[in-house]
Parts: structure tokens; C-alpha cells; sequence
């Protein structure tokens, strides 16, 4: 097929640029990719974050990528709609995750309809509203997403939600899939301990990832005082903070923890994603909900067992007693008891040695869908014209 991608790739950086990135190399193993990614991403005053560039020196980049789209610029979109009608694709594939990006795509997708008709629409949806939710979400989302012919999920709950809002909404559910190939360089546990200068015998938790209110680090640092009463365990912080860090200060403060938690404020490049997740023993995932987690994937890349909250988009992925436990979300003594039980069991050991019978390919399940569902589409649409 000829497919026209729309989506963010290097140089930015992300969760979502490293999937469009993946998902655009393995398309083009076997179909034409036409590849459209920003000119500009976000305004700076927009942007919660020190910079939205890729500071990675083993970055993952694509060849032949148009940087076209500004969500300013009125005539970057009509500029991208011509790129689309010289393109002629057989299939129209777009991303949802925030509404910052509704009139621009609202115009691409209303616009391609009226060219080409007869050519499936389909968008995959990380968040179907924001994370941190707003009022105008839901009526943003159903604008958006009435659009396509079809949309992919990765949760049940981005399902749920989507039928919610779009009851006769077309939805596919399929697995998150993995970021092998993201980290650039593997350590051994001792050669990165060394390096962060954490002690041999030191039991290590990691939180990973940009820390942002849903993420729950609150409760884990509740958690980690009250595990710290019964056994000693350090608590590594690795991530840009893009909520109040003076906040999560203090609570160290008040908790009296702060000689066991250590905070790397800042964008891990993919040179050294590996660095800190050899350093640990296991990943800790406190979330209050989630639609999906590039973090897990990461986690299961370097088999670094994970306790997590049960919170759709994560619990699937994790399996309770065999490469992880499964807490309730916002339950902190639920949390503590977890982290406490996977060091006094010493379970390490036996969920590192099952995480490999675990892994799967879904980037090929994913594109086999996407092929699948745009026959069926294709057929459906050339029966009405």
C-alpha cells in the first residue's frame, strides 16, 4: 500500500516519537510510507518542559521525513493536504493525544475526506483526552475522532472512554507495542551501579519517566517511608519534573526520607536509558490511570521486573506473580506492602527469569491489523461510492 503518516519523529523526543518512528520503519518494510511529521511542535510558552528536542547522540531517525505541519499556521496544513493529494495514498494514518493539535487535523481529515473519499481514515489514539483533563476535552476529542473510519486503542480503558463519547465509534483494541531498539547502550548491574555510585547490596526502586500529577510519585514516596521501617531500599527519581517539584520536596522533607531517594531532574537520552533501569531492581509504576506506558516497555526490554498499579493500559501488561505485582491505585499500603513482599520473597530473581517467555512481536500484530481493518474499510467504501 502507499500510507501517509502523519506524527512526530526525531528531532523530537518522546514517547510518542519513538513509537510514530517504529511504527514507520516497520510499515516500510513492506509499504510505500509517505512520512509528515512538524516544521514546529509546540510554542515554548506551550511546553511544560526544558526543550521538546531529541538530545540523544544515538537518536532513532528516519529517512525521507517531510517536516511540514505547524499547529499556527494555517497554510502548513493546506501545504500538507496538496503533499497528500500528490501523494495519493491508499490509506491515511494519523495520531491523537492532545487537543492542541484539533484544528489542524480537523481540517487535514474533513479536507482529505472531500478529495478522497474512497480512501480509509484511520487514527491511532494514545490518550483519547488529556491526562490532565479539561472541560472542552470531551467536545475536542468527538470533533477529532468522529473524523476517521477507524480507530486503534492500546487500552481497554481508551475503548471504554472512546464509546463513551463516540458510541458508533469504529474501535480496534490491540497490544501496546515494544521499544526494542530504543536503548542504545546495555549495562551489567555493577557497572551501573558503580557509575550512579550506588552500593552493591543496596535494594533499588525506580520511578522513570517525565513526573506529572497522574503519575501517583506521591504515594510512592508515602509508600517508601513506610517500607523504609522495616527494611532499608533507596528510590531513584529519573525524569524531567513537569509538576510542581518544590511540592514533592517537601513531602521528602516531611516524610524524612530524603537520605534514600535520589533525583535525576532531567530527559534521559537513549544512551543512557539503560544505564539507570540496570541499576534496579524493579521499576515502580504508581499510577492513578494511564492509557498506556512506553515505560513498561522499557522495563520489559531490560527484564526489570515492575510492581505497578492495576490501572488499565499497565495491568495488562503486567502479569501478577510472574514478571511483576499488581497494587490498587492510590492505595499506599497496598504499594508498601508490595515493595516490601518483592524484597523479603527475593522474587527478582524468579520474574527476570520469565520476562523473556513473555515477549512477543506487536509491532507485527499491530500492522497486520492496520492492513487488515483497511482492506475491510476499502471494500466497504468502494460498495457505497
Amino acid at each position: 500500500m502507499k500510507i501517509a503518516l502523519i506524527g512526530p519523529v526525531y528531532p523530537y523526543r518522546g514517547g510518542i516519537a519513538h513509537y510514530t518512528t517504529f511504527l514507520a520503519q516497520r510499515l516500510r518494510e513492506k509499504h510505500n510510507v509517505l512520512m509528515i511529521s512538524y516544521r514546529r511542535q509546540y510554542p515554548r510558552w506551550l511546553f511544560p518542559g526544558h526543550s521538546d528536542r531529541d538530545p540523544s547522540e544515538h537518536s532513532i531517525q528516519l529517512e525521507d521525513v517531510h517536516y511540514l505541519l505547524d499547529a499556527f499556521s494555517v497554510q502548513s496544513w493546506f501545504r500538507t493536504l496538496n503533499l497528500l493529494k500528490l501523494y495519493e495514498p491508499d490509506l491515511l494514518l494519523t495520531q491523537w493525544w492532545t487537543p492542541f493539535w484539533a484544528p489542524s487535523l480537523i481540517t487535514i481529515l474533513a479536507r482529505f475526506r472531500s478529495v478522497f473519499p474512497e480512501v480509509p481514515i484511520f487514527t491511532i489514539c494514545h490518550n483519547i483526552v488529556s491526562h490532565e483533563e479539561h472541560w472542552w476535552d470531551n467536545l475536542v476529542a468527538r470533533l477529532v475522532l468522529r473524523l476517521p473510519d477507524h480507530c486503534i486503542v492500546h487500552s481497554e480503558s481508551s475503548k471504554i472512554y472512546l464509546l463513551h463519547i463516540l458510541p458508533n465509534a469504529k474501535i480496534t483494541l490491540i497490544g501496546f507495542p515494544q521499544y526494542e531498539g530504543l536503548i542504545s547502550v546495555f549495562y551489567s548491574r555493577a557497572d551501573a551501579r558503580n557509575k550512579l555510585g550506588i552500593q552493591a547490596n543496596e535494594s533499588v526502586l525506580l520511578f522513570f519517566g517525565f513526573v506529572r500529577p497522574y503519575k501517583g510519585l506521591e504515594y510512592l514516596l508515602h509508600a517508601l517511608a513506610k517500607v523504609n521501617h522495616v527494611l532499608s531500599v533507596r528510590l531513584l527519581i529519573v525524569g524531567e519534573f513537569w509538576h510542581d517539584k518544590q511540592n514533592y520536596l517537601r513531602l521528602i522533607d516531611d516524610l524524612g526520607i530524603g537520605d534514600y531517594v535520589t533525583i535525576v531532574d532531567e530527559y534521559v537520552p537513549n544512551e543512557e536509558i539503560g544505564l539507570y533501569f540496570a541499576a534496579a531492581d524493579v521499576l515502580v509504576l504508581p499510577y492513578i490511570k494511564t492509557s498506556q506506558s512506553a515505560v513498561v516497555q522499557l522495563a520489559f526490554e531490560t527484564d526489570t521486573p515492575v510492581i505497578a498499579s492495576n490501572v488499565s493500559g499497565v495491568g495488562e501488561y503486567v502479569v501478577e506473580g510472574v514478571n511483576g505485582l499488581l497494587v490498587m491505585p492510590g492505595d499506599i499500603e497496598d504499594l508498601a506492602q508490595a515493595i516490601t513482599r518483592y524484597f523479603q520473597n527475593n522474587l527478582a530473581t524468579a520474574f527476570r527469569q520469565s520476562m523473556p517467555n513473555l515477549k512477543c512481536d506487536r509491532w507485527k500484530m499491530l500492522i497486520e491489523k492496520i492492513e487488515e481493518l483497511s482492506n475491510v474499510e476499502r471494500t466497504i467504501k468502494n460498495t457505497q461510492l
